[in-house]
C-alpha cells in the first residue's frame, strides 16, 4: 500500500516508486490518495482510472481500509521503518531522512519473511531497489500509463500547439540555496535555442510576472514563448492543483526542457519525457555564498528574534 504525500510532483514520485517495487516483487498495490494543502485534489478531479498498462494489479483504498491494516491512523505511528510481527505489516515513512535510506534494510525484512505480509509506505519521494538505470525507464513507462481526467487532457490540448515545442519551468519564488541563476537559465536557453530544439517555448511559471519576464527573454533569443492562461490562485486551491496538472502534462511532452534540478515537478516532467533536457542548479561556489549570507542574516536577526519571544511570553504570562 502506498499513501503519496506533499504536493504533485512528489506524490507522481511516490506512486511510480511503489509501482516499480509491487512489479519487481510481483504483488499487487493500493492507493491511498489523500489530499493535503500542498497536494489539495481528490483522485477522480485529476485521474480518470487506475493505470491498466503497467503490470500490476492496482486498485483504490480508503482510509478505513489502511487503518484496518495498521490497526491505528497512519499519522500516529512510529518513524522510520518498523515491523509489526502480530499484524504482519511492515511499516516505512522516511519524512526528512526519505524512503530510499532505509531500502536496503527493507530488502532484508523482507528476504527473511515468513509467510504474508503487507507493506505501507507514507511517502513524498522517490525509492527503489533497483541500482541501474532501469528505475528511470520504469517511471517513464508509468507516467506514459496514467490516465489523466478528460478535464485535465481537454484543456492542455486546448492549448498545445501542432507541431513540437521546448519547454521551460520556472520558480519564481525559489528561494533554495540550489536555485539557477537568472544568468543560468539565460544561458540554458541560448544553448537550447542553438541545437535542433523546437523555436515553439511552453513556459510555466509559478507566477504571473515570472512568465512574463521569461517570454520576453525567450522571445529576444528567437523562441515562440506561450503559456497556459491562468488564475493566481494560493497552492492549496484545487483549481491549482488542476492547472499544476496541465502544467505537468504540457512539460513531459516538451522536446528539450529547462528546469531547476531541485524541482520534483519539472524533473519528473523531464523523465516522462525521455530525459531530453538541461537540469540546472547553482554552481558550489554560489551555493557556499548563499548558505554564508543566510547564516550571517540570521546571526544578525537573532537579538531581535529573542526579544519579540520574550515580549511575546511576557504578554501571554500578564494578560490584559
Amino acid at each position: 500500500m502506498v499513501v503519496p504525500r506533499n504536493g504533485l510532483g512528489n506524490r507522481l514520485q511516490a506512486w511510480a516508486s511503489a509501482a516499480t517495487l509491487a512489479r519487481t516483487w510481483q504483488a499487487p498495490l493500493d492507493l491511498l490518495w489523500e489530499p493535503q494543502p500542498a497536494g489539495p485534489n481528490t483522485f477522480d478531479q485529476l485521474f480518470n482510472d487506475l493505470p491498466h498498462t503497467f503490470g500490476v494489479d492496482q486498485q483504490l483504498v480508503a482510509s478505513s481500509d489502511l487503518e484496518a491494516v495498521l490497526g491505528a491512523d497512519h499519522n500516529s505511528l512510529p518513524r522510520y521503518l518498523t515491523a509489526d510481527g502480530d499484524r504482519k505489516v511492515i511499516f516505512l515513512a522516511g519524512h526528512e531522512r526519505g524512503e530510499q535510506a532505509f531500502m536496503p534494510r527493507l530488502e532484508d525484512l523482507v528476504r527473511n519473511l515468513d509467510g504474508s505480509w503487507s507493506l505501507v509506505v507514507v511517502a513524498g519521494g522517490l525509492f527503489h531497489i533497483d541500482s541501474s538505470d532501469g528505475f528511470s525507464g520504469s517511471r517513464r513507462e508509468f507516467y506514459r500509463s496514467l490516465q489523466w481526467s478528460n478535464q485535465i487532457q481537454d484543456l492542455a490540448a486546448s492549448v498545445r500547439p501542432s507541431e513540437p515545442y521546448s519547454g521551460l519551468h520556472i520558480r519564481h519564488t525559489d528561494r533554495s540555496r540550489e536555485a539557477p541563476r537568472s544568468s543560468d537559465i539565460r544561458a540554458a536557453l541560448g544553448q537550447l535555442r542553438a541545437s535542433n530544439a523546437p523555436e515553439s517555448l511552453f513556459i510555466a511559471a509559478d507566477t504571473k510576472e515570472a512568465r512574463l519576464e521569461w517570454a520576453n527573454v525567450a522571445g529576444s533569443l528567437g523562441f515562440r514563448p506561450w503559456s497556459v492562461p491562468q488564475v493566481e490562485l494560493t497552492r492549496s486551491a484545487p483549481k491549482a492543483g488542476i492547472s499544476a496538472a496541465v502544467d505537468w502534462l504540457l512539460l513531459s511532452d516538451a522536446q528539450g526542457l529547462v528546469y531547476p534540478r531541485a524541482s520534483t515537478f519539472s524533473a519528473e516532467a523531464a523523465v516522462a519525457g525521455g530525459g531530453h533536457g538541461i537540469a540546472l542548479s547553482a554552481s558550489r561556489t554560489v551555493m557556499s555564498a548563499r548558505s554564508a549570507l543566510n547564516h550571517a542574516r540570521n546571526a544578525w536577526n537573532f537579538p531581535r528574534r529573542l526579544w519579540q519571544s520574550i515580549k511575546a511570553s511576557a504578554q501571554g504570562s500578564n494578560p490584559s
